[in-house]
């Protein structure tokens, strides 16, 4: 048998290209970190592994202050738009946030690449507030819980804030109380008229090996569903009842 000419090191070397310890390649691997995680914990990717655990003793590190902890922390893990980081934070406008998630990135990228660079320094980044999301922010900006662990009181917080703007929001606070939606299972109609068989064959193909790995913070529980199937189940049962998952709002 001749030797294997797999290359071991293809995954580290790509890693290293795309996540590289610069401005950019930190930038990249924030808006990545749910998809990296997810691939570090369910296929054992160790240089996934290895890039995270450089990343999370940065940002335990004492390289931000205690704003860009909670900028941070908003905007990659809780997954909010600059504005609605801005209106959590009581900015004016967005731009103060754009500063802080620049200036941040520039130290996390120091603090991984030489280590020690920065101290975090001091300022005024404490909420009054008794609300989930203002307690969590506090202990973030105080450096008492990471800005990688967002407490599911946070986002049920925030999405209370939004339910009023956000039908979405407002839709996935309704279905954690654990109403039952009732639902009929399809109709006489053909479930993919657009496809032929062969079509609907290949595209489930293409589709079939790389699943879409939502961030955390997408799935927000699961809703009762109450299905009347067409012509009920092998035990002659009319109705069935499961879980299924719920999404929130994406932020940019």
């Amino acid at each position: 048998m001749g030797a294997s000419k797999r290359d071991i090191h293809l995954k580290a070397r790509e890693y290293d290209d795309t996540y590289a310890y610069t401005d950019a390649g930190i930038s990249v691997l924030l808006k990545d970190i749910i998809r990296l995680d997810e691939s570090r914990i369910y296929r054992g990717d160790i240089d996934a592994t290895a890039i995270i655990t450089d990343l999370k003793m940065a940002l335990d590190s004492d390289c931000l202050t205690p704003r860009m902890r909670q900028v941070v922390a908003l905007y990659y893990f809780v997954g909010l738009t600059e504005e609605e980081a801005a209106h959590i934070l009581h900015y004016s406008e967005r731009k103060a946030v754009n500063k802080s998630l620049n200036s941040a990135i520039e130290r996390i990228a120091e603090e991984m690449s030489r280590g020690g660079s920065r101290k975090k320094g001091h300022g005024d980044f404490l909420f009054s507030s008794e609300s989930q999301v203002y307690k969590w922010l506090n202990e973030v900006g105080a450096g008492l819980a990471p800005i990688y662990e967002v407490p599911i009181s946070t986002f049920t917080d925030i999405l209370e804030r939004s339910k009023h703007s956000d039908k979405k929001a407002e839709e996935t606070l309704y279905q954690r109380k654990g109403i039952v939606t009732f639902t009929v299972d399809y109709t006489d109609v053909d479930e993919y008229p657009a496809y032929t068989e062969d079509q609907f064959k290949w595209r489930d193909r293409r589709m079939m090996f790389k699943p879409e790995i939502y961030p955390k913070g997408d799935v927000t529980g699961t809703r009762t569903v109450a299905i009347k199937l067409r012509d009920g189940d092998e035990s002659g049962n009319e109705w069935i009842v499961e879980k299924r998952k719920m999404f929130a709002k994406r932020g940019n």
